[in-house]
């Protein structure tokens, strides 16, 4: 299905595919990843940003997963494609729950992208995935500021009163 017309090409519609990552994503990731980064206004040194690579990919680490969404960027058969989103999420047990909770940590779409549909189809995609894997929960946080990305989560979930605490050690 599409994501919506495409920023990238001109008048086509192309096709959003929501996959796994894999490990030729390396490069395109790397590229959202940074800047998924920027937007936040953060820095990571580069050790975080390969293990985190690492664990993503690593089929012993059931607890920290990634999905992608990738488009057509020519209409060639078999042509080449580009990634515009990812997804990070992460399953954990519950004391709450019998079942496994997924935290969606991180969720970005490149702006030649932002407003076709990227972000609702990688949360959906976890939402099939939660109903098909039991999962209890999916959640995620945002910044109070990211006013964009909230009005979509508006449609797709429910706000809750809870507030977050945090120490970095």
């Amino acid at each position: 299905s599409a994501c919506g017309k495409a920023a990238i090409s001109s008048t086509a519609r192309p096709e959003c595919k929501i996959r796994p990552i894999v490990l030729e994503d390396r490069k395109q990731w790397q590229k959202l990843w940074d800047g998924y980064l920027k937007f936040y206004e953060k820095e990571l040194s580069q050790e975080i940003t390969n293990s985190t690579w690492k664990r993503m990919l690593d089929p012993s680490e059931k607890h920290l997963n990634a999905i992608v969404a990738e488009i057509k960027v020519d209409n060639i058969s078999g042509g080449s494609t580009e990634l515009v989103g990812f997804a990070t999420y992460v399953l954990h047990l519950s004391t709450w729950s019998i079942t496994p909770y997924c935290y969606l940590e991180d969720l970005f779409v490149s702006k030649n992208a932002r407003g076709l549909g990227v972000g609702r189809k990688l949360i959906e995609e976890l939402y099939r995935t939660a109903d098909k894997e039991k999962w209890g929960r999916v959640y995620w946080a945002t910044t109070e500021s990211n006013y964009r990305a909230r009005s979509l989560y508006d449609k797709l979930a429910n706000k809750t009163d809870f507030i977050q605490y945090r120490r970095t050690t």
